[in-house]
């Protein structure tokens, strides 16, 4: 019984994976990462989103069903369901905070969907589930299947044809709408207690299967949906505002990706591989999955009861978190797009950071708060809209250029904004941090 959706209804092989310890691991990884630390209700957890996900995708295949003439099969129901339920399993400790972290130790680009699916293979193997995988029908190319459609992108298959828009329900490339967004946007702002209504219900009413002008088969809305599809972007910004990237957030985040750095070479994880004894330094756990299910949240409560010396510093910074003695906020500022979409913005910052270093001999943080309305895009004014299909009652399919949206639907004329923050490691009076923030300012001045 969920307090999002009510009573889930699970299948039975959905059922043998979630109790599986692979998957229970979930339930040591918060949502939200350290958002708890400034909205004390955001403690659940990767778990119950998951759920969720398989949840919300059953509701989709069986609206489908009722909807259209291609026949969506029970496999291929299946088959969306354990793509919903395991897309998160690849997650690392604190949420996003660890991508961040492993990028910035071997500028390796570190992503969860991947790791989703080399654990889903895990799974199977480590517990024998292929048997109770065949029983249902699903064979190995439908586990190909299952791990495309946690990806969201379709590959080649020998003896199945799946239908394209199957692709566009747990993660859509297409244009950022799926079901994995309404889960944790439903889930995220009940238990930050911001109220937004990502209102699924309406979504399912006006859902349908559109054709491009390709002959493509898409998810596409009905055209009376055009107001709901456009507040779930607006919602998706403000949670990205008011809770993920809170200010606050940030300065804890930061404080945790310090404290992890300080701590990579002496906190190992120890697998036996090849009947030997192998570590694995945090930040190259991803390259071994054995050793990147021990990562978990845990890593926080790790650090604050060790006694280990090599550890005290790491520990330092913990309980200055525990203690509200957060790092300090010396600069914000929105940057010009010329500046946010430099090739060398993050060199940028790091020389901002050396340079202040240098000057006060103190330890300074830049961090980026990007928000954006729809699928990542390389302009300031890229559509949220762009690859969103609607159909009328005349069984018209088209996409909406929101330069022609009513006014009273409102979207911004930029549709990202990027701003920069500093933070000081120790407060600063008055004259160190004015002659800090000049020091940025003329920075920033050069680089434009």
């Amino acid at each position: 019984n969920d307090p999002i959706h009510g009573m889930l209804e699970v299948h039975p092989l959905c059922k043998a994976v979630i109790d599986t310890s692979e998957f229970q691991r979930l339930r040591s990884l918060k949502q939200c990462g350290i958002s708890h630390f400034v909205y004390p209700g955001a403690v659940h957890t990767r778990f119950e989103h998951s759920l969720g996900v398989s949840h919300l995708a059953l509701r989709v295949v069986r609206k489908l069903q009722q909807i259209t003439n291609c026949e969506i099969s029970e496999v291929e129901s299946l088959c969306v369901q354990l793509a919903g339920l395991c897309h998160d399993l690849g997650h690392g400790p604190f949420s996003h905070s660890w991508e961040y972290y492993v990028y910035n130790k071997t500028g390796e680009k570190f992503e969860h969907e991947h790791m989703s699916i080399e654990i889903f293979d895990y799974i199977i193997k480590e517990n024998q589930l292929n048997d109770s995988f065949h029983l249902f029908g699903i064979d190995e190319e439908h586990q190909k299947f299952i791990k495309d459609l946690i990806l969201g992108k379709p590959t080649e298959y020998k003896n199945i044809k799946p239908k394209p828009y199957l692709f566009e329900i747990v993660a859509n490339k297409q244009n950022g709408l799926d079901i994995d967004k309404y889960e944790y946007l439903m889930r995220d702002s009940y238990f930050f207690g911001i109220k937004i209504d990502p209102d699924f219900e309406r979504y399912l009413t006006g859902i349908r299967i559109v054709e491009d002008e390709d002959k493509n088969e898409h998810i596409g809305y009905r055209d009376k949906l055009e107001s709901h599809i456009i507040s779930i972007f607006k919602e998706r910004a403000e949670m990205h505002d008011k809770a993920y990237k809170h200010r606050v957030c940030l300065r804890i985040e930061t404080m945790i990706l310090d404290a992890l750095s300080l701590i990579e070479d002496d906190y190992k994880i120890t697998i036996e591989e090849n009947s030997e004894m192998k570590n694995y330094c945090l930040w190259e756990c991803h390259k071994n999955v054995k050793a990147f299910l021990q990562l978990t949240d845990h890593i926080f409560e790790t650090i604050l009861y060790s006694n280990d010396l090599s550890l005290s510093k790491s520990k330092e910074i913990i309980l200055r978190i525990l203690s509200r003695k957060h790092y300090s906020q010396i600069y914000e500022e929105t940057l010009d797009s010329t500046i946010a979409g430099s090739k060398n913005l993050y060199k940028f910052l790091e020389e901002i950071e050396e340079l202040l270093f240098k000057e006060f001999s103190v330890k300074f943080r830049c961090r980026l708060k990007k928000l954006e309305f729809g699928q990542t895009g390389s302009e300031d004014t890229c559509d949220p809209l762009k690859n969103v299909w609607f159909i009328n009652k005349r069984m018209e399919v088209y996409t909406r250029d929101r330069q022609k949206l009513d006014p009273a639907l409102w979207l911004p004329e930029k549709t990202r904004c990027t701003k920069m923050y500093v933070f000081s490691s120790e407060n600063l009076k008055d004259d160190m941090r004015s002659k800090a923030v000049a020091l940025i300012n003329l920075k920033v001045k050069l680089l434009i």
